[in-house]
């Protein structure tokens, strides 16, 4: 008897003898579980980008509006850096700290130049009584502040207030959460304080009983912008709602022609351009077109013509250019978001008929060279001041006799187009914002 007892005692110390062996302290441990983490990248002039976690690749190659699933980091402080993908140097590193069973959204943006990061919480469980509970992130670089009206889709809002925790919200901000009727809807973002609109998401429907992070972000467009909706609850979805409007604008370089109407599917859309005047910018539904010159003195008989398609919240500039009998229309994407470091922005064209290499100078300051009409046209960042843009051709070294005064101011983007030939060559300047 008292050996059956010994064994039975053994038998019953056993697990516990393998738990301590495995580790004696944690009798009571329980490891606090996993944050989760996405990544969503609002940095529209970098091809991809890389997250780092504690110099750790963690994310690579994330494309421009794009956002990843989410991932488990362990519940402490991490630094997270950003690397434009296929380079080495860090554009931006932040510190945050993680709490267990929290799910986050860090996300980027601003410029490839100047790119920054907010980290924000995810709130994973629905605001219930069917609400659809949202806050606006406000992170397009081309827009200072703006303001929200969430409305039923037939909603004037000439006599509206903003929603009133969306109200003036500053870039680089995340506005507060509020509830929202959820079903038929429309989103409309204008410039704060003012009736102008730049996002209208015509009539969408809003899902219930979700959370969402509305992410307002920038295409390039000078005044436009676009909009995501990335949802908290549920499967967490990211959606884009896209704009329902593009800016377009025209330019006639075409040599020895008279002046031209610029139609878009057979209608006018920029009447009487005299060469070497930009038209301003207009704004049109985002479709494809398809775009003619006409001589203003022989309407109907087509110069040159171009199939194009204008994305949501974008800007894109047409020139036509060519010598008699050999117009072309050419489009251009536009990048008009202003620099974020205070200095001017200058796109240089060559659009010269024969064919010429070109340097650009400000001053006696080479600040372009060997540019061909085939080289795709570059932004420069240009010193705030007052220059004179001249013209060399790179093959001769001769300087051109045409030259343009211009002014380089903060948050401005001009477009300089050198036309005509290698020895008459006109120097035209856009001023794009």
């Amino acid at each position: 008897m008292p050996a059956r007892r010994s064994l039975l005692v053994t038998a019953l110390l056993l697990p516990l003898l393998l738990l301590a062996g495995c580790r004696i302290e944690t009798i009571n441990y329980f490891p606090e579980k996993s944050a989760q983490v996405r990544f969503a990248n609002y940095v529209p002039d970098a091809a991809g980008m890389d997250v780092l976690v504690d110099t750790a690749a963690f994310w690579s190659g994330i494309a421009p509006e794009a956002v990843t699933p989410y991932k488990p980091l362990d519940p402490v402080q991490h630094t997270f850096a950003l690397r434009i993908t296929g380079t080495a140097a860090q554009t931006s590193s932040a510190d945050y700290s993680l709490n267990g069973e929290q799910n986050y959204t860090l996300i980027a943006y601003g410029t490839a130049a100047l790119t920054s990061t907010v980290m924000v919480g995810d709130f994973k469980d629905g605001p219930g009584s069917g609400n659809f509970r949202a806050r606006v992130l406000s992170f397009a670089p081309n827009v200072a502040a703006v303001d929200m009206y969430l409305t039923a889709p037939d909603a004037d809002i000439a006599n509206l207030s903003p929603n009133a925790n969306a109200k003036a919200v500053a870039y680089g901000s995340v506005g507060v959460l509020d509830n929202y009727p959820p079903g038929a809807s429309r989103i409309r973002f204008t410039t704060a304080g003012t009736k102008t609109v730049i996002y209208d998401s015509g009539p969408v429907t809003l899902p219930g009983d979700t959370n969402a992070n509305l992410v307002v972000y920038s295409r390039g467009s000078g005044t436009l912008v676009n909009l995501a909706m990335l949802q908290t609850t549920g499967a967490a979805t990211a959606t884009t709602l896209e704009s329902n409007a593009a800016r377009v604008r025209a330019l006639h370089l075409a040599n020895d022609t008279g002046a031209l109407n610029l139609l878009a599917n057979q209608a006018v859309l920029f009447p009487n351009l005299g060469y070497g005047v930009p038209a301003d910018y207009a704004s049109v539904a985002n479709a494809s077109y398809d775009f003619t010159a006409e001589a203003v003195a022989t309407p109907g008989a087509v110069l040159a013509a171009l199939g194009r398609a204008l994305a949501p919240a974008t800007d894109t500039t047409l020139y036509v250019r060519g010598d008699p009998g050999s117009q072309a229309i050419v489009a251009l994407a536009d990048d008009n978001i202003p620099a974020l470091s205070g200095l001017g922005r200058l796109r240089i064209v060559n659009v010269t008929g024969n064919g010429a290499t070109i340097d650009v100078l400000a001053g006696t300051t080479v600040i372009a060279s060997g540019i061909t009409p085939t080289s795709t046209p570059a932004y420069l960042d240009i010193a705030v001041g007052t220059y004179t843009l001249t013209v060399r051709d790179t093959a001769t070294g001769a300087v051109l006799p045409a030259q343009v005064s211009y002014t380089s101011a903060i948050s401005t983007v001009y477009t300089l187009y050198v036309a005509g030939t290698a020895t008459q060559a006109t120097l035209v300047l856009a001023k794009d914002r």
